[in-house]
């Protein structure tokens, strides 16, 4: 996160395989992501198990973490621990553990660039001409073991037979030829795991510039989504209030006019000297004022356009009983019976007057379907089942056409004759609710009607008693 770019070596807990990771940063400052790639050696070992090869490649530490030879991986090489120790610090645990202790190269004999060294195996003791080379660049040690089994056995039948001179002969020429086949796989490993990891790099930088380019345009569609989101949302609550408009002004005027009323009762009983009924009379005209100041004081928060920011708990029966104030002038006028049953302290996590903009939306389509209905009835109950909130408002309706059921969440989709509707609010009311991590569906009933049923995650917040 400092540099920018960084490298690890560790074994994949999965497939317990060393893998090589190449990181890099995303973004400027602050970062906004990081990148990584993964290298694979599994290749690279099968071939050398399969040539018959001993290959062995070490960390900064010491530690053998490729081999061709399972017997030797993950430990350590005895000349790399410090005088007087018998093993290395575990360090931070990316290898599992290998119980066999050190590898100890003993060298027996100099041989040029290389040395002859007796280790341990599980087969015996056994001797190899052995030859190193420093991958500086990674910190690591290709160490190349070549069996001398055959030079030995040579050697000891030339004894016997006589001929020890053209044997050793013959044994130089196959080591010399076998060096620098050594040598040649060597440097060919070298320069095809170079090769690998330079490609790789280039990769991962035109990867990153266009993941920066990618989260950018993301950025800007996401903001642009949420203030088209807003947008509709709030076009959907203006909707909702031009059909409440009549409602709710008849629900105004009823208030105003008796309390023109009672102002000139008033004056009458003041004229009179009547204290006591001047008294009641303000008292009434009191009463009506609030209601008033309720109504509209929830008018304006309900219209208000959302700015969502952080989610909060909703307590389910307040947004219920929010939406009913905002319809209750409605309800009066389409002389529906609305039964609601609602438990006390039930929240979920969103925001309030969303969760009421939904509510909104199913009761004002219940009216709608019962206008023509000898006894038209609602009911909206909700009900808590497996940690799901579920909110049903059923009507006894004439349904919903079979062929657009699967329609109704569709923007601007509407039943409703010109001019009764934008076809917005089950769309609104379908984004809402999946963005409060739920779902919402429509269905007819077998009785008659249709049944619209909202399913929330249940919240129980920690201060759930002061916001009940």
């Amino acid at each position: 996160m400092k540099a920018g770019r960084g490298t690890y070596l560790g074994v994949d807990q999965s497939s317990e395989r060393v893998r090589y990771y190449v990181a890099h940063a995303v973004g400027g400052t602050p970062v906004a992501g990081v990148a990584a790639v993964r290298i694979e050696f599994d290749r690279i070992e099968a071939d050398w198990e399969k040539a018959g090869e001993r290959v062995l490649v070490s960390d900064a530490s010491g530690t053998v973490f490729l081999s061709s030879d399972a017997s030797f991986k993950y430990r350590r090489i005895k000349a790399a621990l410090p005088d007087g120790t018998d093993e290395l610090p575990s360090g931070d645990g990316a290898y599992p553990v290998n119980h066999s202790g050190p590898i100890d190269f003993k060298v027996v004999e100099h041989r040029g660039d290389g040395r002859i060294v007796q280790v341990q195996t599980p087969f015996g003791l056994h001797s190899y001409l052995y030859h190193t080379m420093r991958l500086r660049e990674y910190g690591w040690t290709i160490h190349r073991l070549s069996d001398m089994a055959t030079i030995e056995s040579d050697q000891r039948d030339g004894a016997i037979i006589g001929a020890a001179v053209s044997l050793i002969a013959v044994s130089a020429l196959l080591y010399l030829r076998q060096r620098q086949a050594a040598l040649v796989a060597a440097r060919k490993a070298s320069a095809k795991l170079s090769s690998v990891v330079a490609e790789r790099t280039l990769e991962l930088r035109e990867t990153n510039s266009a993941l920066r380019s990618e989260i950018e345009e993301r950025r800007r569609t996401e903001e642009q989504l949420r203030d088209t989101q807003n947008s509709l949302m709030q076009a959907g609550k203006l909707a909702a209030l031009g059909q409440m408009s009549a409602a709710i002004a008849h629900e105004i005027n009823q208030p105003l006019a008796a309390i023109r009323t009672f102002i000139a009762s008033t004056k009458v009983y003041s004229d009179r000297g009547d204290a006591k009924k001047v008294a009641t009379n303000l008292d009434l005209i009191n009463g009506l004022a609030e209601r008033m100041a309720n109504i509209t004081s929830h008018l304006k928060t309900f219209a208000r356009k959302s700015e969502p920011g952080k989610r909060e708990p909703v307590d389910v029966e307040r947004a219920v009983e929010g939406a009913m104030l905002l319809i209750e002038s409605q309800i009066g006028l389409s002389g529906a019976a609305v039964e609601t049953n609602v438990p006390h302290h039930v929240f979920v996590r969103g925001y309030a007057v969303q969760l009421e903009q939904v509510i909104v939306n199913l009761l004002q389509n219940a009216l709608h379907a019962v206008v023509d209905v000898a006894n038209p009835t609602i009911r909206l109950q909700v009900e808590i089942n497996n940690e799901i909130v579920s909110i049903r408002v059923i009507d006894n309706g004439a349904g919903i056409p079979k062929e657009h059921l699967d329609q109704v969440f569709d923007p601007f989709f509407t039943t409703k004759a010109i001019g009764k509707g934008l076809g917005l609010g089950l769309s609104i009311s379908y984004g809402i609710v999946r963005d409060f991590g739920g779902q919402i569906r429509a269905g007819n009933r077998e009785e008659g009607g249709t049944e619209m049923i909202i399913e929330l995650p249940i919240y129980q917040p920690e201060n759930a008693s002061i916001h009940a």
